[in-house]
Order: C-alpha cells, then sequence, then structure tokens
C-alpha cells in the first residue's frame, strides 16, 4: 500500500479524502461495508460542522478513526 506520511492539511484537506472506499477487487465484508458506511455519514457530518469548531473536531476525529480501521480491514484482507 502507499505510505501515510504526516500530512495535516487544513479542513479542506479533510473533506478532500472524505470518500476513502475500499478499492476495487476486495472483497466487501460486513465490516468494510460497515466502515464505508460510517466514514460517508462522518463526511457529510463533518461537511455540515465546518463552522462549528467543537462538534467539527469530534466528528473529524471519528471520521479518520474510520478511515484508519477501514484501511487496515483492508490490508488484513489482501493478505490472506
Amino acid at each position: 500500500g502507499k505510505g501515510k506520511g504526516g500530512k495535516r492539511g487544513g479542513a479542506g484537506k479533510a473533506t478532500e479524502v472524505l470518500l476513502n472506499e475500499a478499492p476495487a477487487g476486495v472483497e466487501k465484508t460486513e465490516e468494510i461495508l460497515g466502515l464505508e458506511g460510517i466514514i460517508r455519514e462522518k463526511g457529510e457530518l463533518v461537511k455540515k460542522l465546518k463552522g462549528e469548531k467543537e462538534d467539527f473536531a469530534g466528528a473529524l476525529g471519528e471520521l479518520i478513526a474510520a478511515k484508519k480501521k477501514l484501511t487496515e480491514t483492508v490490508n488484513a484482507v489482501l493478505k490472506k
């Protein structure tokens, strides 16, 4: 997979990378589908909350966590 540096962009950066989904060809398990759903949901929330700092930070944190989990899950599936 691609290495991820410690890039910390602003809010725009966050919304850009929002729709991270499992790559084509990966068998979508319940877990992956669930994570994609969370990412989509949190992504919408993050866009809505941009102005409201605390809620935004919380939603963004959850979004990033879900994406990280998705990446790990996909990698685990690919290694099988």
